[in-house]
């Protein structure tokens, strides 16, 4: 269970806030103030705290500072996560982390990790959970962060609470509240306090577990966290149904559902119902306890939890015993069987084993490393003794006899030395920047010559087509028929567009050069985008009698600038539209990896010669490509490359003569 802050929201407080926003010039308070306004009306009005969260993101990239732009991804996905939507938690948390990392803000980094192991854990992927805890635990160490450590010890208990490890559950929740204490984390403090409180309700001291609890009610209702105090309301609630006090339990359940339904935890929401539900069955209130498990069945299919729906039809199977239709029990538990074998109990005996070596391997290494450094030292002080104590006089007077004689010599040496030292650095600096200037001035004119090159070649080709069929259209438009006319037309016509094409490449080219182009990863669908592409790109296909085809094995959905994607898609589709053969298919073909998705653009052309792949994506050694294959600039996959590489992917060439060319490049998987 992971805690989360929650305030009261009041108009006041939101109006001093707007009235802030408009007072303020300064990006980074109104960074700060947006973020505020969402947390404000996460409850409320979450649609307008969106709009919030989104402004916040959206002032941060203007501002390029990745460290405040993680920061309002982290708000997003602690939104979503309130709200059960793990799936959006997910997604905004890792880009939040991505962000952190690379404004090398380790102390939010690790809270990221913690955050993305929460979602994992909320939706019972306890290896993946246990994965993230241990990186930011690791994180919290290296820099000795206190609050970050005791939060991961408290987050590892409670996988090993899941896996029914009291012992070591405990041992790491006690961490984790000694901390907390030492540091007055009251927020802290009530977490491990309900979780040590449920460990002791699985050992049937029922007892101990109330009291606990209690102690945790207690800060919750202090500190107005909600979504704590629902925590506590359930926990209870089960420990009085499970000692038979069912008046007591259903009060608390009620308590807890109302607040849940106030705060939107459809997670909690599910549990609670499926409590109440439990109770009523024992009480035999059957129809009460079918409406609570639709109820409760609801909310787990919004959250997409799968123990939790298990554990629904399980309940459904146990009402209809109840109520002798042993045909509806058998179909209910049918049902309960498929969702439960769907949670691995292999996978859970497996890893139980592995955290317990992991972490008992690292405490054994710590201490047989302080050992041996012991002993090393030891050994060294008995041997170095006596070489001090019968060397000490005669090294003592030969420094006495020669310190004076030395002392003049060396103090002038040493400033000699250092002059000298000084020069020499500062020489060998002013060789490397001149070399570096020049190396620089070098590429500049080469690239510099290329780009006349291209204009004076390249552009200069459409324009005088477009010059002379228009002066011939102009000088005896009457004296052609209106074929002629119409070919000329079609001439000028794709004179323009080959040179718009040439002119918005250069444009792009010199924009991303000179760094100008923003980059703004966010989760994109590849068919979409595809289709988008297929769509400006349909006629120019049409009129060579190429169809465009897109094979998914699965919809991918990547994580990319969307304006850099479409430029690299456009690119690729267009050049194999030019260089297929007329009624010919070129097709995209989607393949997902683990990491990453594989997009290839396939055309059925006559193929590019083996010793001129290499130059392709080569600004410099454009003039090795013989002119038979060279219809253009090659600019379009020179951005293609820029771009692929900028958003951490690769691109390549396959090609066959007489069998066309296969145009591969990878991004990211958003996951």
């Amino acid at each position: 269970m992971v805690f989360v802050t929650v305030s009261l929201w009041s108009q006041t407080v939101t109006d001093s806030l707007l009235f802030q926003l408009k007072q303020t010039t300064s990006d980074t308070l109104k960074i700060n103030l947006y973020i505020e306004l969402g947390n404000k009306l996460s409850y409320e009005n979450p649609e307008k705290a969106l709009i919030y969260y989104n402004q916040s993101i959206q002032i941060a990239k203007n501002y390029r500072n990745s460290d405040f732009i993680g920061k309002s991804y982290k708000a997003i996905g602690s939104f979503y996560y309130e709200k059960s939507d793990y799936e959006e938690a997910l997604s905004n948390f890792k880009l939040a982390q991505i962000y952190f990392e690379k404004a090398n803000n380790q102390r939010e980094s690790g809270r990221a990790f913690m955050n993305i192991g929460n979602v994992y854990l909320s939706q019972n992927i306890d290896s993946k959970a246990y994965e993230y805890f241990l990186k930011a635990l690791r994180i919290a160490e290296k820099s000795n962060y206190l609050k970050g450590i005791s939060a991961a010890y408290n987050n590892i208990g409670l996988i090993y609470k899941e896996r029914h490890n009291a012992i070591k559950a405990i041992d790491f929740y006690n961490k984790s509240l000694q901390i907390a204490t030492q540091l007055n984390d009251k927020i802290g403090v009530s977490s491990t306090l309900t979780n040590i409180g449920n460990v002791y309700a699985d050992e049937k001291k029922y007892n101990l577990a109330i009291d606990y609890y209690n102690k945790s009610l207690k800060i919750d209702t202090e500190l107005n966290d909600k979504f704590g105090i629902v925590i506590c309301y359930n926990n209870i609630g089960e420990v009085y149904a499970k000692q038979g006090l069912y008046s007591n339990a259903k009060q608390y359940y009620n308590n807890g559902i109302d607040l849940a339904q106030e705060i939107g935890n459809k997670s909690m929401l599910a549990m609670l119902y499926l409590n109440l539900s439990n109770l009523n069955l024992k009480e035999l209130q059957l129809e009460e306890a079918y409406d609570n498990a639709m109820l409760s069945l609801k909310y787990a299919k919004l959250t997409n939890e799968i123990k939790a729906q298990s554990q629904v039809y399980e309940l459904f199977s146990e009402i209809a015993v109840a109520q002798n239709n042993y045909k509806k029990a058998l179909e209910f538990q049918k049902l309960f069987k498929k969702f439960n074998d769907s949670v691995s109990s292999i996978d859970r005996l497996m890893k139980i084993k592995e955290l317990d070596v992991i972490f008992d391997a690292d405490d054994k290494n710590k201490e047989l490393q302080y050992l041996a450094d012991s002993n090393k030292q030891n050994e060294i002080q008995i041997t170095n003794q006596k070489i001090l104590i019968y060397g000490f006089v005669f090294v003592i007077f030969i420094v006495i006899l020669f310190s004076g004689i030395l002392f003049k010599q060396n103090q002038d040496k040493v400033k000699m030395n250092s002059l000298l030292m000084l020069k020499g650095i500062q020489i060998e600096e002013k060789n490397k920047e001149i070399v570096n200037q020049h190396k620089d001035l070098e590429e500049l004119n080469d690239t510099k010559d290329r780009f006349f090159s291209i204009i004076g070649h390249d552009l200069k080709n459409p324009m005088n087509s477009i010059i002379g069929f228009s002066d011939l259209l102009s000088e005896n438009y009457n004296k052609y028929d209106d074929e002629k006319r119409s070919k000329f037309i079609n001439i000028i016509r794709n004179s323009a567009h080959r040179s718009n094409e040439l002119l918005e490449n250069l444009l792009t080219w010199a924009q991303s050069q000179s760094n100008s182009i923003e980059y703004n990863p966010i989760r994109i669908s590849l068919k979409k985008s595809i289709e988008e592409v297929f769509g400006l790109l349909n006629v120019q296909a049409s009129k060579n009698g190429i169809s465009l085809q897109s094979n998914f094995s699965v919809n991918c959905d990547v994580i990319a600038d969307r304006n850099m994607l479409l430029t690299i898609l456009r690119n690729l589709v267009s050049n194999a539209i030019k260089f297929s053969n007329h009624n010919s298919v070129v097709s995209i073909i989607v393949t997902p990896h683990d990491k990453f998705c594989e997009i290839t653009v396939k055309d059925t052309g006559d193929g590019i010669p083996e010793n001129e792949v290499e130059f392709l994506f080569d600004l410099h050694n454009k003039s090795k490509i013989t002119k038979k294959s060279k219809s253009g600039s090659g600019l379009g996959l020179l951005l293609c490359k820029d771009f692929v590489e900028k958003q951490g992917g690769k691109i390549w060439v396959n090609s066959k003569i007489n069998e066309g060319s296969e145009f591969t490049f990878t991004l990211p998987l958003a996951t």
